[in-house]
């Protein structure tokens, strides 16, 4: 899959904790936001779990 080998899971963790956009996400990870929405359409389930909690964490 080419947006796996594009955007480590580690950077994509990152960028999660801050970016307020997926535009400004995938400016960061230098790819299309299409790009980025194929990545996260194919996360394994306990990879959109923890998302998800960075993502609470980050909301309050």
């Amino acid at each position: 899959m080419t947006a796996k080998k594009l955007i480590d899971w580690d950077d994509l963790v990152d960028v999660f904790r801050w970016a307020h956009t997926a535009h400004e996400a995938a400016d960061e990870l230098n790819v299309i936001p299409e790009v980025l929405e194929d990545r996260l359409r194919f996360l394994h389930p306990h990879e959109k779990v923890l998302l998800r909690l960075i993502g609470q964490a980050r909301n309050g």
